[in-house]
């Protein structure tokens, strides 16, 4: 079946060759015509003689762009385009010469073909194109120029355009992860609140169910502020509170301008969760969780602290940790190297009676993370 459609950039690529082409002959020949009725003894004849020359060169670099094409499309060794761009200008200059002299001839006042043909050597066609061969040669240059400038771009815009769409798909995998990583938590507190107090557990499953419908939002709002982000993690501790009532008490001490900050949509979801888990197995009653976030010289920092003491192993690192601690915070982890590869940290500080969280993010962008 044959295929109709047009490649991409085609169309613009030939509009920008036509315009290009039309606007730089008609400069060219609007500067010499300039030129030439300077002289006081021109006539209409003379004029006629003189603008001939300058469709015959349009023409000529018209038809020499196929076969241009078709050179660079088949060319194998591209140290060699200079030289069949040298004889391609040295061939195109002696035939706008040529068909030049056939059509401006019969204006002559003694047409004599006959001498002209008998006079025609390599040599002169040479020497009469001192001025046809540097136009066809500077008109070569700047034609694979521009299209391997054009070319260049496509291929940037390309290469960006895929590494757009990766990052797209590796946020959407790590998301994905997410998800079920917290349902299942949640799941397991409903599950042990059904039968103990049913009223609970119908109101557990209402803030599980307007946490899932922002965690379900479109694929293209990744993104939320520290403000909303902070919303959601309220609905988070409502689900706890049901399940473990006084044991768990909450504070905030949040910056007014830190609010408007953006940050991935539920990049703190996993801390808090491992905040509440770990907490409940190694703090006093009740469990202590302190939220912050303050403007600093560097940037913004958030930090999360529970008591309670470290699960893990002292000899790891904090990476090291982050992955031994489960997938979510791993996840989390990932997503802020995606987001901000070269302007973040992540820390934990461990000590005898609390766990501390802290992410800085330096100098982050009030309009959005990158994606």
């Amino acid at each position: 079946m044959e295929n109709n459609r047009v490649k991409p950039g085609i169309s613009s690529k030939n509009a920008l060759f036509w315009i290009l082409q039309c606007t730089g002959w008609c400069l060219y020949y609007l500067n010499d015509l300039y030129l030439f009725t300077g002289y006081a003894n021109y006539t209409p004849k003379s004029l006629v003689l003189f603008s001939v020359t300058f469709p015959v060169g349009f023409g000529l670099t018209v038809l020499l762009r196929y076969p241009y094409r078709h050179l660079q499309a088949r060319l194998r060794i591209v140290a060699l385009l200079p030289l069949y761009i040298l004889l391609a200008s040295v061939i195109t200059a002696i035939l706008w010469y040529i068909i030049d002299l056939l059509f401006s001839m019969p204006f002559w006042d003694q047409p004599t073909y006959d001498d002209w043909i008998k006079n025609l050597s390599f040599r002169t066609l040479v020497r009469r194109n001192y001025l046809h061969f540097p136009i066809i040669l500077l008109w070569s240059a700047f034609y694979f120029g521009i299209k391997f400038w054009w070319e260049r771009n496509e291929h940037k815009e390309l290469a960006e355009r895929a590494l757009v769409l990766a990052q797209q798909a590796r946020m959407r995998m790590l998301r994905y992860q997410l998800n079920p990583h917290f349902l299942f938590n949640s799941l397991t507190g409903i599950r042990a609140l059904v039968l103990e107090n049913p009223s609970k557990a119908r109101d557990m499953i209402a803030d599980l169910s307007e946490f899932l419908r922002y965690s379900l939002l479109p694929e293209c709002e990744t993104n939320t502020t520290l403000t909303q982000e902070l919303e959601i993690i309220s609905l988070y501790f409502d689900i706890e509170k049901t399940r473990f009532e006084e044991k768990l008490q909450v504070t905030y001490d949040i910056d007014r301008e830190a609010g408007s900050f953006q940050l991935p949509a539920l990049i703190l979801q996993p801390f808090i969760e491992n905040a509440i888990k770990y907490g409940m197995k190694t703090s006093r009653m009740p469990l202590m969780v302190h939220i912050s976030a303050q403007i600093t010289r560097n940037g913004i920092l958030i930090g999360i602290r529970n008591s309670g003491t470290w699960s893990g192993d002292d000899r790891t690192t904090v990476n090291e940790t982050c992955e031994g601690m489960g997938k979510g915070i791993e996840n989390a982890r990932m997503r802020l190297e995606n987001a901000y590869p070269a302007g973040y940290s992540l820390e934990i500080t461990k000590a005898s009676d609390h766990v501390m969280v802290q992410i800085l993010i330096s100098n982050p962008s009030r309009n959005g993370v990158s994606s």
